[in-house]
């Protein structure tokens, strides 16, 4: 698609640029999203969303506000200079793309790639996220959402993964991971830490569901129609026959 190529390399060229900007600041960006995991249906109205990994008790995030020229939530950056949240978001446009930036912890980042915990999240919404919704091998959604109120918004509770006794549930955080993100820097550390993170989970799904019908449980499933529809053939193949 030709209009589609056209959208997603102007993307592209934005990402890096903002990459760029904010290097210094970063350990790794990512990006995720459509223009990771199917660049021909990038449209004109297709936002740009980045996880950007850091160290959040030693960013100056007064440095990256400058860099951006975008003001980052004050309330956000108070609770992750003092170590209370792993997670925080920032919104805004650029040349008539919404932009999103998800900053991520060091830590909160490992976290989700081992599957376990639970990162802090700051965020001002006052509705259920989809990252408090995660989905099981068939099919099903569950909800799990806490939070605590702070000033200027609320710190919720984010879980990479939710292993039951007879159930295992995969959040978005993870699923962005496994969507084949466009490593723009840090590459090595980001490479090794999501095929650590698939070894872990194929493991444990192996272990939990390797003698079941594939049909009925499978990790595609655990992905939301809307995202499953608009796979390429290939990486959806990936997902069906992940273990």
């Amino acid at each position: 698609m030709a209009s589609g190529s056209v959208f997603y390399q102007k993307r592209m060229e934005l990402a890096r640029t903002i990459s760029d900007n904010i290097n210094s600041f970063t350990t790794s960006m990512l990006v995720v999203g459509s223009n990771a995991y199917n660049p021909d249906l990038v449209s004109e109205k297709s936002d740009l969303d980045f996880i950007a990994v850091v160290d959040f008790k030693r960013t100056d995030f007064d440095a990256i506000e400058s860099k951006l020229g975008v003001e980052l939530n004050k309330n956000a950056v108070k609770q992750a200079k003092i170590g209370k949240i792993g997670m925080f978001d920032l919104q805004f446009e650029l040349d008539g793309v919404e932009i999103g930036i998800y900053f991520r912890d060091i830590l909160a980042f490992n976290q989700i790639c081992n599957l376990n915990g639970v990162v802090k999240r700051f965020t001002t919404g006052k509705h259920i996220p989809a990252s408090c919704i995660l989905g099981d091998l068939q099919g099903n959604e569950k909800e799990f959402y806490n939070f605590e109120e702070v000033e200027g918004g609320r710190i919720i509770d984010i879980y990479p993964a939710v292993f039951e006794k007879d159930n295992l549930y995969i959040g978005v955080q993870v699923q962005n991971l496994l969507l084949n993100p466009v490593i723009l820097k840090g590459e090595e550390f980001v490479g090794e830490s999501i095929n650590n993170m698939k070894i872990k989970l194929r493991e444990e799904l192996i272990g939990r569901y390797g003698d079941l019908d594939r049909t009925k449980f499978n990790l595609i499933k655990t992905f939301p129609e809307r995202i499953i529809i608009r796979l390429k053939p290939e990486l959806r193949k990936q997902l069906e026959e992940f273990f």
